[in-house]
């Protein structure tokens, strides 16, 4: 059963010796490592994801955000994989891997260091009693192979390249002569970050719209091209109340397994951790482009949000797993044939955009 003490004697491929469904992805082996035990929901999730038309039309083009996605879904796969097997050397490095790889494709993913932290600590806190010497070792991987490319990146920036320690970076932009910039302010700024993810509570208004439901929501389900054409505002509502429907789902199945969720809490927060630093992280960036532009400027875009593709792929797959044996495989078939749906109808306008 999901989140049961069993997980650590679960077979992770199939017992007839087939191939895995879904190869090495790490979008796929993240929710795995989460629901070995069914692999149907595991393989739901994962196509949920492989259909995202934002997630798609990304994947379409030569984009630093491809290997970023790769990356953050790759740091999630060895967070779970450590408390499923415990923190071993190949795990830490897998870990550190992933993270290092990611920051330097693209530093929003600084957004996951608090997170990949938290996670290390607490796996080398379950090991000290039993096998502390391959945690540490694993740990020691982490640190190394999650620093030394952003070390090697920016001691090449410096000495070789003749350019700035950290170029660009996210959310940079070159002014034209005569804007003047806004006035920083960090209550400006934590009252931002606030409502540019949340409605706000007795704050100074940030925003002219809503960001939760016309930046995230909507971009989410799917605003292409340079933000120029999109679906229709029905489209949006149907999408809303499928959308509440699976996350519905999900909080069930969680609700129905809350003894094993409570006892799972410190990993549950490792990702929590990771959604909240890379909205940390988006909303930084977003602050100071609009106080750099003058206000002018807008930074924040739904496909900043896909380095938790992982996590997306884990709420289709316990909503699937709410209706159990008999009813979970048909919830599944319905997600994925909605997914694919969604897919093509993103395809059709995107063609219409271009080519009518």
């Amino acid at each position: 059963e999901l989140f049961s003490q069993q997980f650590d004697s679960l077979p992770l491929r199939p017992k007839n010796g087939g191939r895995m469904i879904g190869g090495h992805d790490p979008r796929t082996r993240r929710v795995q490592q989460l629901l070995p035990a069914r692999p149907w929901a595991w393989s739901a999730g994962a196509l949920v994801v492989a259909f995202q038309p934002m997630f798609g039309f990304i994947s379409g083009g030569v984009n630093n955000d491809n290997l970023l996605y790769l990356t953050a879904s790759g740091v999630l796969w060895g967070l779970a994989r450590s408390f499923r097997r415990g923190l071993t050397p190949a795990t830490g490095a897998l870990i550190g891997g992933f993270l290092g790889a990611g920051i330097v494709a693209k530093l929003t993913l600084l957004g996951f260091v608090p997170a990949a932290a938290l996670g290390i600590l607490l796996a080398l806190r379950r090991s000290w009693s039993g096998l502390r010497g391959p945690a540490v070792r694993g740990a020691c991987w982490a640190l190394a192979l999650g620093a030394a490319p952003f070390a090697l990146d920016v001691l090449l920036n410096y000495l070789v390249w003749d350019r700035g320690a950290i170029p660009g970076g996210v959310g940079s932009v070159s002014m034209a002569p005569g804007v003047p910039a806004l006035a920083f302010s960090f209550r400006d700024e934590l009252a931002h970050i606030w409502q540019l993810f949340l409605p706000s509570i007795g704050m100074r208004d940030q925003f002219t719209y809503v960001p939760l439901w016309k930046t995230w929501f909507k971009g989410f389900v799917g605003r292409f091209g340079w933000l120029d054409y999109k679906f229709s505002y029905h489209f949006y509502l149907e999408a809303l109340a499928v959308s509440l429907g699976v996350v519905a789902l999900a909080l069930a199945e969680v609700v129905r397994k809350r003894q094993a969720f409570v006892r799972r809490i410190a990993e549950f927060s490792v990702y929590l951790l990771a959604v909240l630093g890379l909205f940390v992280e988006i909303g930084v960036q977003s602050y100071r482009l609009m106080v750099q532009s003058g206000g002018s400027a807008q930074f924040e875009q739904a496909r900043y949000l896909l380095p938790l593709l992982g996590l997306y792929g884990a709420i289709a797959a316990l909503a699937v797993r709410f209706g159990g044996r008999r009813w979970g495989p048909l919830i599944g078939a319905a997600l994925v044939l909605l997914a694919i749906g969604h897919d093509i109808s993103a395809q059709v306008i995107t063609i219409s955009r271009y080519y009518s």
